[in-house]
């Protein structure tokens, strides 16, 4: 069938290619000067010719748009050929330029889309892409482990159950823009996260698409809680010297006024709370500095005697216990390591 139909497209083509003979002939004919016979036989014969000095080149454009169809699909077929002319071998090394460039083009985009791929399979927070009815589209690898099994195909509702997510992924849809939210997940051992839903920009023939992005700040919200914590528990220690300074103070002030056994007693007591005080106040600061400089690698060379011995001496006004005392033991060839 698609040969008979290629064979009357040519025909035709060759009866338009001919129709200038054909109506020359005519008027030839119309005025006398060749007679009928003459006249077809003219218009067969230019035909003929016609026919003949194109019918490779009317094949290879008749084979062009299947060709142009196979790069299309990926099937690769030789050019069409165009015959032996100039034209016909310019065509076709044309056709071979082309083809070597689609190739390229189609392998660049594959390159790309398997290294997109691979991005976004590998990013360490949860992504998942919803579309308008919010039906799961896509999911990569760390959201399927976090929600569990295959969720292409069901519904957010169903796979995520938290109704912060949805309330966000509405308002995103309904604003075309992004929305924000945190919730608790109790599927995930209580985590918390925080999620950003994002309407993607797609061209207004496209079906709506919300890309939902998971991160976990469930660390973020223990270290809070730390924080929390700590200050709660250092403004308690700082507050029991504090209280037994003004008491020792006010008896020095009161009672013991004049009473100079009495004030070296709370002289002593002083002094111990204000060492205490003092400290409380250097671990403090020292923890401050060690969180600051949490993540910077030590590149210094250290000597461990000398801090053993400053350590030593931080803490040596503690031991008040002569039968327990505090002794530091460090040989001279401990060699030097990284720290601060």
């Amino acid at each position: 069938m698609i040969p008979q139909r290629q064979s009357l497209k040519m025909a035709r083509t060759l009866f338009i290619l001919s129709l200038p003979t054909g109506i020359a002939v005519l008027v030839l004919t119309v005025t006398n000067e060749i007679s009928i016979l003459a006249a077809l036989l003219t218009w067969v014969i230019t035909a003929t010719g016609i026919a003949l000095l194109l019918k490779p080149t009317l094949r290879g454009v008749q084979a062009l748009p299947e060709y142009i169809q196979g790069l299309i699909n990926g099937t690769r077929s030789p050019p069409p050929h165009f015959g032996g002319s100039d034209l016909g071998r310019s065509v076709a090394t044309a056709l071979r330029h082309l083809e070597r460039a689609w190739q390229g083009q189609v392998e660049q985009a594959e390159e790309a889309f398997i290294i997109n791929e691979s991005v976004i399979e590998t990013l360490p927070d949860p992504l998942i892409m919803v579309q308008e009815d919010q039906v799961i589209l896509r999911a990569n690898k760390s959201a399927r482990k976090l929600l569990g099994g295959h969720l292409v195909g069901k519904t957010l509702a169903s796979s995520l159950r938290a109704p912060e997510v949805i309330s966000a992924c509405s308002a995103a849809i309904e604003t075309k823009t992004s929305a924000e939210t945190q919730f608790n997940f109790p599927d995930a051992g209580g985590k918390q996260f925080i999620c950003r839903a994002t309407n993607l920009e797609l061209p207004p023939s496209e079906v709506p698409r919300i890309l939902l992005s998971l991160h976990d700040i469930s660390h973020i919200k223990r270290m809070d809680q730390t924080r929390a914590d700590f200050v709660a528990n250092a403004s308690h220690e700082i507050r029991t010297p504090v209280t037994a300074l003004t008491g020792a103070l006010e008896t020095m002030r009161g009672a013991a006024h004049d009473d100079p056994q009495a004030q070296a007693h709370f002289l002593e007591i002083v002094e111990d709370h204000a060492a205490r005080i003092v400290a409380l106040t250097e671990d403090l600061l020292s923890l401050s500095q060690i969180e600051i400089t949490e993540h910077q690698h030590p590149t210094a060379a250290v000597a461990i005697g000398p801090v053993l011995s400053s350590a030593w001496q931080d803490v040596s006004w503690r031991a008040n216990e002569p039968a327990d005392p505090i002794k530091v033991k460090c040989p001279d060839d401990i060699p030097e390591v990284t720290g601060d």
